[in-house]
C-alpha cells in the first residue's frame, strides 16, 4: 500500500470519528433535553437562568409600533361620519380648545383605558417607575389625540384624561398581578395561561426572553 492511499485511509477515518462524536453529542443533548422536559414541563431554574440574559423589544420599536397603530385606526375611521367633524381642520385641534366627547361608553370606559393599560405596561415592563409609565401613558395618548386623531377630529378631553389616569391604575393592577404570579409560578396553576390573559402584548411581540421580536405566544415568557 502506497503513502497516498494510507493517508486517504486515515483521513476517512479522523472525519468519520469527528462525524460520530458530533452525532453523539447531539444525541446526548436532546436526551438530557427530554429528560428534563419529563421531570417538569420546563425546568424552572433553567427558565430562571435564561430570563436573567432577558431583553425585551426596544422601547423605541414598541413607541413606533403604537404610533402606526394609532394612524392605521384613523385611516380606517377616515370616511365615518361618527367620527368625522365636519368642517375640521387638522390646526383647530392646535387653536381651539379640547371637547368633551360623547362616545358610546364603551369606547370612552373600557376601549380608551385598556388600550392607556398597553402603554403604561410596555414602559412598565421595561424598569419604568409607576410615575415614568403614566407619563409615557400620557404622551402616547396626547400623541393620538393631537397628531392622529385630530386629522379627522377636534382632540378630546375625556380621552386625553381617561386614557392615561385610569390605563395606569389598570395597567399597574395588571403588573402586580403578573409579578406576583411570576415570583412564585409553582404555587398558581397555569400560571402561564395567567401572564398570558394579564399581558398578551409583552407575550407576543414583547421580545421576551431573547429581544426578539415575534407573533406568537411565548409561554417560556418571565419565569
Amino acid at each position: 500500500m502506497s503513502f497516498s492511499e494510507l493517508f486517504l485511509m486515515k483521513t476517512k477515518a479522523w472525519r468519520l470519528s469527528g462525524t460520530g462524536f458530533l452525532v453523539a453529542l447531539s444525541l446526548l443533548s436532546l436526551r438530557s433535553r427530554a429528560e428534563a422536559e419529563e421531570q417538569d414541563d420546563f425546568p424552572i431554574d433553567l427558565m430562571l437562568e435564561e430570563s436573567s440574559s432577558a431583553s425585551r423589544t426596544p422601547l423605541a420599536y414598541m413607541t413606533m409600533g403604537f404610533i402606526g397603530v394609532q394612524y392605521a385606526v384613523v385611516y380606517k375611521q377616515r370616511h365615518d361620519e361618527e367620527w368625522v367633524d365636519e368642517g375640521h381642520i387638522f390646526k383647530d385641534g392646535f387653536t381651539h380648545a379640547p371637547v368633551w366627547e360623547d362616545d358610546a361608553w364603551h369606547y370612552n370606559y373600557l376601549l380608551h383605558p385598556w388600550v392607556g393599560s398597553e402603554y403604561y405596561l410596555v414602559a412598565r415592563n421595561r424598569g419604568g417607575s409607576m410615575m415614568q409609565s403614566l407619563a409615557y401613558s400620557a404622551a402616547l395618548s396626547t400623541f393620538y389625540e393631537y397628531m392622529a386623531e385630530n386629522l379627522i377630529q377636534q382632540p378630546s378631553i375625556n380621552d386625553l384624561l381617561i386614557t392615561p389616569l385610569v390605563g395606569s391604575l389598570l395597567g399597574e393592577l395588571r403588573y402586580s398581578l403578573k409579578e406576583k404570579i411570576r415570583t412564585n409560578p409553582s404555587s398558581v396553576p397555569g400560571a402561564r395561561y395567567w401572564i398570558a390573559l394579564l399581558d398578551p402584548l409583552d407575550i407576543s411581540i414583547g421580545g421576551y426572553p431573547d429581544g426578539q421580536m415575534r407573533l406568537y405566544l411565548n409561554w417560556k415568557h418571565d419565569f
